[in-house]
């Protein structure tokens, strides 16, 4: 084990723990929380990350029905996909903000375009490799596609390059050379 598989083990064990406390209810808890963000601040992200967070939800319950933790690889991975998730809820969280501190380099508009970016790519991310994980895994994965609600994810890609222009122009326009 490496430097990376002992920060994925470490933030799987202690989001794990949350997940079996409460019963499932940690991301999409969570998720909650994004969903109200979103209607006070459309353009962050958040409703990408809410999606995000429910589909690892769904994977995280997956795994714990089929009792696929016990295998290391299904645990790091975990880790890597929480990691993706919570990145995404705090990145639209910081992105709301009505204000940002001294050291952000970037307006409003292109910090919510990165935000956007970055959740729709997790939502993704987690969707997908979270799917391939347990499908690969379990003896009957069920309706996993189903439960990380794959099609809304997919549906939230609209408008993603759109996104990544707007991020790449206000780039050179912050770190133009002189």
């Amino acid at each position: 084990e490496g430097t990376s598989e002992i920060m994925e083990m470490t933030i799987y064990r202690g989001r794990w723990q949350e997940h079996l406390k409460t019963r499932g209810g940690y991301y999409t808890d969570i998720a909650g929380e994004m969903d109200a963000l979103h209607a006070q601040k459309p353009g962050a992200g958040a409703e990408a990350a809410a999606l995000a967070l429910r589909a690892l939800a769904a994977v995280m319950e997956s795994c714990r029905v089929h009792k696929l933790t016990r295998h290391q690889y299904v645990t790091f991975k975990l880790g890597n996909l929480i990691a993706m998730g919570e990145l995404a809820y705090v990145f639209s969280r910081a992105a709301a903000k009505e204000k940002y501190s001294e050291g952000v380099r970037f307006d409003a508009e292109a910090l919510q375009a990165m935000a956007r970016v970055y959740a729709r790519n997790a939502a993704f991310r987690i969707a997908l490799e979270g799917l391939a994980l347990v499908t690969g895994a379990a003896e009957s994965p069920g309706n996993l596609a189903e439960a990380v609600n794959l099609s809304a994810i997919q549906a939230a890609q609209k408008g993603l390059i759109a996104d990544m222009d707007l991020v790449a122009a206000k780039l050179n326009q912050t770190f133009k050379a002189k």
